[in-house]
């Protein structure tokens, strides 16, 4: 791939507010990336920094290969939507699309116009007035108004916040056929996980002004780098540990669990011996009703907690030997019970599917 954006050593500072800090990044070109992290984090900050909205304390930020220090956004190859749409009530679809053109004689709005309401799915909406349209067609005005001037990279700052769970999802599909479509590469700033996961050929999670970890969906999800990942990063059982050693493969003692050797890809880039905390995912853990064979590892447990979402069933279930239950995600199928707060059952767990936590 052809890197498109390049940052190294960018710093950010408020005053005394250290927003962003030492970010090394390399975006490249036709990538769908995400900037995920929660509230006060940097990654707006970050965005900002691409789009010339916000100058560098230090560092380099460069767009195919040009430094943008002192180029304003009017003039760098981006083009930004924001959390708000800012669309202009007063005009209507199609004034509001062609606004960036005002500018380019050379260009024939009436088609630069049409051509932007269709690959957005808005055709035939172009006179309809602005302040009459629901989220998310209001939400599809702002980005064929960004894509109209064609730029290398499109800035998503939340755009999907404001819109209904099921707009949202519906949206998070369009987007991603939209920016397949185009070819030109999106950043989108959230702090919606699923989004992330769902949306993104790369995410970067950021905390404090600092990338955590920087991964594709699956090996965010499966191999977090560290705790402070792992819980952000949906949902997380955390289990106290002790390697006892390390060579090809790990050998530790698991609280609950007992003696586990696990592969060296399952743990960070350095591991030592002593304490340490391993993860377990909810839905890599199940429980074994009567009559139901498994090849799994097997360990006692009484249910203390029952959450029924239709479907799908969270126990919290008690283990000797581990301070907290095990959350465990079971998916509702015909025939199968919901278990009762205070029932003795079996769990089943794999040690594939644990992760060594720094």
């Amino acid at each position: 791939m052809t890197a498109l954006i390049t940052l190294e050593g960018v710093n950010k500072h408020y005053g005394d507010y250290h927003a962003l800090r030492d970010i090394d990044l390399t975006i490249n070109e036709g990538e769908f990336f995400s900037l995920l992290g929660p509230s006060g984090c940097g990654k707006t900050t970050l965005l900002r920094t691409i789009a010339g909205f916000e100058s560098v304390s230090s560092g380099l930020v460069a767009i195919l290969g040009q430094d943008m220090a002192g180029i304003p956004a009017n003039l760098r190859p981006t083009n930004m939507v924001f959390q708000s749409y800012a669309i202009f009530p007063h005009l209507s679809v199609a004034e509001n699309v062609a606004f960036g053109l005002r500018k380019r004689p050379d260009v024939n709005k009436k088609t630069a116009v049409a051509d932007a309401l269709a690959m957005v799915g808005l055709v035939g909406y172009g006179d309809r007035a602005a302040h009459a349209l629901s989220g998310g067609q209001r939400q599809r005005v702002a980005l064929a108004r960004a894509l109209i001037l064609k730029p290398k990279v499109l800035l998503l700052d939340e755009p999907l916040s404001a819109l209904d769970k099921k707009m949202r999802e519906q949206m998070q599909v369009e987007l991603i056929k939209l920016q397949r479509q185009v070819g030109i590469t999106f950043i989108l700033v959230t702090h919606d996980q699923e989004e992330a996961l769902v949306m993104s050929d790369r995410i970067a999670v950021m905390f404090e002004g600092r990338i955590g970890q920087l991964a594709d969906a699956e090996t965010l999800y499966r191999r977090p780098r560290n705790r402070q990942v792992a819980e952000f990063i949906g949902k997380m059982n955390f289990l106290q540990a002790d390697v006892a050693s390390v060579s090809e493969r790990i050998d530790l003692h698991v609280a609950g669990l007992g003696a586990v050797s696990i592969d060296i890809e399952q743990a960070p880039e350095r591991v030592d011996t002593g304490a340490a905390v391993v993860g377990i995912r909810p839905e890599t853990l199940s429980i074994i009703f009567d009559g139901e064979m498994t090849t799994q590892k097997l360990v006692d447990g009484v249910v203390d907690e029952v959450v029924y979402y239709g479907d799908m069933t969270y126990y919290d279930v008690r283990i000797a030997g581990i301070d907290k239950p095990l959350n465990i995600a079971m998916k509702n199928v015909i025939g199968r019970p919901v278990l009762e707060v205070g029932a003795a059952t079996r769990v089943a767990w794999d040690a594939r599917a644990l992760v060594l936590l720094k």
